[in-house]
């Protein structure tokens, strides 16, 4: 999402908050919603160059179980378990309309990189980077795409009680780098 106004480009990682952010500036959907940092790169190199770029990261279990709950049944058949889900996953199996990996979203040249977990915090430096006054972010889940005829209502639990000692260990393997880059813990 490039924000001309604002002189920035907000990189959407799936299941992070973006959808909140897109809202805050009041952008809706358009073919940039998720780009990878690649292809906005070669497309706007001059904006990559002088725009100030910021993300979000979560912690991967989160975000997987956030994952689970939004599209699984894209891929899926009703009532498969969030086990097999992260199975077929740590066997390679496609689960997402989205790259998973964190290394196909994190370009060294982002400016800043938040976390959903110090989600209004975080958005508060981006907004004093970008020269704006910060401003509570409201949660926003996209409605009324074709992925919400897909998603399940996430239950009000811990992302933690969703995982098996196996599951919660295929997590912590795929994103071994991702973790201890960004120090995240199961818990």
């Amino acid at each position: 999402m490039i924000v001309e106004k604002r002189k920035c480009i907000f990189i959407h990682i799936p299941k992070t908050g973006g959808t909140s952010i897109e809202y805050f500036f009041k952008k809706k959907g358009g073919q940039r919603k998720h780009a990878l940092p690649r292809k906005i790169k070669k497309e706007f190199p001059s904006k990559w160059e002088n725009y100030y770029k910021f993300a979000f990261v979560r912690n991967p279990w989160d975000k997987m179980v956030s994952q689970y709950f939004y599209n699984h049944r894209k891929y899926f058949p009703k009532g498969i378990s969030f086990e097999k889900y992260i199975d077929r996953w740590g066997n390679g199996k496609n689960v997402s309309v989205w790259p998973l990996s964190y290394e196909e979203w994190l370009d060294p040249d982002i400016d800043f990189i938040g976390r959903f977990e110090n989600f209004q915090d975080d958005f508060n430096l981006v907004c004093d980077a970008i020269g704006i006054p910060a401003r509570k972010v409201p949660h926003r889940r996209p409605r009324g795409n074709k992925w919400d005829k897909f998603a399940m209502r996430r239950p009000k639990k811990h992302y933690s009680e969703h995982y098996s000692e196996e599951s919660m260990n295929i997590v912590g393997t795929r994103f071994k780098d991702f973790i201890k880059k960004f120090n995240y813990k199961f818990k």
